[in-house]
């Protein structure tokens, strides 16, 4: 059920919009492979898309950096 939503979503992806994606879940579920496979895809489909894979434990240090350094808006052109 999960892949097929995600497939589905991929269908109205946007270059022009951000798209945050978040995944959590138990070991084993196949997490990082259905990632994986959808990164792959938005790469076919939209070439020009800028895709970012971060964990959250690097993404919420690098955030907490940029407010403390008063320096969101180059946090957000990532």
């Amino acid at each position: 059920a999960l892949a097929e939503a995600v497939s589905s979503s991929l269908e109205n992806f946007s270059s022009s919009k951000p798209m945050n994606l978040a995944f959590f879940g138990g070991t084993g579920l196949g997490k990082t492979h259905l990632l994986n496979a959808m990164i792959r895809e938005v790469s076919i489909r939209r070439p020009e898309a800028k895709i970012i894979y971060v964990k959250c434990e690097d993404f919420t240090t690098e955030l907490i950096a940029a407010i403390t350094r008063n320096a969101t808006a180059s946090f957000k052109e990532k």
